[in-house]
């Protein structure tokens, strides 16, 4: 049962392109995710905003949601067209990781 649990909330990390400016800021560009045929999907970012910066662990709304969470530096809420409709999806990037996590 508790390996059920964890793999609930087992990350989905992704590839994505990036624009990092400077000033330091990032800005998703596209992203691509493995389906469960083997074969990546890509999603060009089409509008994106930055839902918060240097997020800890107490951050609530988001620890409630992803416990797995322990520290993500970036966040971002970017709205993609996926089978010819607008959706947003949240991307995360963990920097002590270096990667990046998709959460529907």
């Amino acid at each position: 049962m508790e390996k059920d649990v964890e793999k609930q909330y087992e990350p989905n990390y992704i590839d994505v392109i990036c624009q990092f400016k400077k000033d330091g800021s990032i800005v998703p560009i596209k992203f691509r995710v493995l389906t469960e045929d083997g074969e990546y999907q890509e999603f060009n970012v089409k509008g994106y905003r930055r839902v918060f910066d240097d997020f800890s662990a107490n951050h609530i709304p988001v620890k409630k949601r992803y416990p797995f969470i322990s520290t993500v530096n970036q966040c971002f809420e970017c709205r993609i067209e996926s089978f010819g409709r607008q959706r947003s999806v949240w991307l995360y990037y963990d920097t002590q990781k270096a990667r990046w996590a998709l959460y529907i």
